[in-house]
């Protein structure tokens, strides 16, 4: 796992009160939040912009969709204990809205975090089915 990448997760874990301590590194910040979800926006430790889209759930578990500047993807993390037992193992996922629309990805399991990423050319497609959606 990158450092960049464990410093922005970290920082979003800290925007929803998942963590103790904000990295002094990465700039993020919330910029909204809507029931369990935060959005929150900024630069990451190497100066990258990134977005991304958070909402917690049960047991300290959560589901991030995370854009950085300069990349074509989404990046989709679930993060829990659960994931802890796959440490380092590729993994298939699919995640469906409303029943609806199923995107299947080769996940990495680290730590506590499943990552996959959704590619640009199903993006617009993804983006659509999730704002109308009510339940992932």
């Amino acid at each position: 796992m990158s450092s960049g990448f464990r410093k922005v997760a970290m920082g979003v874990l800290v925007t929803l009160g998942m963590a103790s301590s904000w990295p002094a590194e990465a700039e993020m910040r919330v910029v909204s939040r809507s029931g369990q979800w935060a959005a929150v926006a900024g630069t990451t430790e190497n100066g990258r912009m990134s977005c991304a889209m958070a909402a917690r759930g049960a047991n300290e578990t959560m589901l991030v969709f995370q854009f950085f500047e300069g990349e074509g993807v989404l990046t989709v993390r679930s993060i829990g204990s659960r994931w802890e037992s796959l440490a380092n193992d590729r993994v298939r996922v699919a995640m469906s809205i409303d029943g609806s629309g199923t995107w299947s990805a080769s996940a990495l399991a680290r730590r506590s975090i499943l990552q996959f990423q959704i590619a640009d050319t199903s993006l617009r497609e993804f983006e659509t089915a999730f704002r109308r959606g009510r339940q992932v």
